[in-house]
């Protein structure tokens, strides 16, 4: 789509855009919680990971982006993950 570059806040609502129609497309859901989480916004991309992990709660793309988060926030990782695996 736009990609990872000057134009990612359009990336951003082109996904919301359109997972406004398509809510369970988690590989939709995915990339903007990546693109989310690369532009800092952490707690936006928590909501989009959340959403896939309700459906798919062993997810690591979307398991590893919490840790990523967390880690950038200087939270312990693995309490975080933990919280998923149980």
């Amino acid at each position: 789509l736009y990609g990872w570059n000057k134009q990612a806040p359009k990336a951003v609502q082109a996904y919301k855009e359109y997972l406004s129609r398509y809510p369970r497309d988690l590989t939709a859901r995915l990339e903007l919680a990546e693109l989310e989480r690369w532009a800092g916004r952490y707690n936006n991309a928590e909501v989009e990971y959340d959403q896939v992990l309700k459906s798919q709660p062993n997810n690591t793309q979307a398991l590893f982006g919490k840790v990523q988060i967390a880690d950038s926030r200087g939270d312990d990782r693995f309490e975080v993950y933990g919280a998923y695996r149980e």
